[in-house]
């Protein structure tokens, strides 16, 4: 790093600004690479969500399970969109707990960086129905089973509109009973009826 420790605090400031997300890779029906899909989820994660960062192909984007033309591709999309791979560390919550016209985490990030902790603590608090669901439907799932349930991410993120599909083994494929209950879940925390007209008919 180019700085002084003394200097540490501003370059953090400088260089790990606002919501980044690490998102999944999009199957079609007969497993390829949804590079539509892609493209579509790119465009709400960039012009919708105003995801600042994004990290593709990586434990969220079943890496095991893609080959190397695959990866390559998948990453050529996500540099498409002018978007650099300059996450550290991140997860699926930008694009999971917040559709366009709410981005609550945004919100947060903008306020608490401005100094405006009240307000920002405000927008926390209210966010915690969707921190439980992230806790009970991938958290714990995870912790409970010793794996990442990115097939319970990926139906999250087609209730919400996106483009998500199978996932690759050894993954397990979600249940129609989970994608009831998921999206009976999602519903009652309030943010399907957040999504434009059209997206919320698909979520139904």
């Amino acid at each position: 790093m180019n700085y002084k420790r003394s200097e540490a605090k501003e370059a953090a400031r400088e260089q790990f600004r606002g919501v980044w997300a690490a998102i999944a890779t999009p199957f079609t029906a007969n497993d390829r690479l949804d590079e539509a899909g892609l493209r579509r989820n790119m465009r709400r994660y960039t012009d919708g969500l105003h995801v600042d960062g994004i990290f593709c192909t990586g434990t969220m984007g079943e890496f095991w399970a893609l080959t190397k033309e695959e990866r390559k591709r998948a990453v050529e999309i996500v540099v498409e969109r002018d978007h650099d791979m300059k996450v550290h560390m991140s997860s699926a919550a930008p694009f999971l707990m917040q559709v366009p016209g709410y981005t609550p985490m945004r919100d947060y990030a903008e306020l608490a960086l401005a100094g405006k902790f009240r307000e920002a603590a405000a927008i926390r608090d209210g966010m915690q129905p969707l921190r439980d669901l992230n806790e009970k439907w991938l958290r714990e799932p995870g912790l409970k089973h010793k794996i990442i349930p990115i097939h319970t991410l990926k139906a999250w993120s087609e209730l919400l509109g996106m483009a998500g599909g199978q996932v690759r083994p050894p993954l397990p494929q979600v249940t129609d009973q989970e994608r009831l209950a998921l999206r009976a879940d999602l519903e009652q925390a309030g943010l399907l009826a957040r999504l434009p007209g059209g997206q919320r008919a698909r979520a139904a």
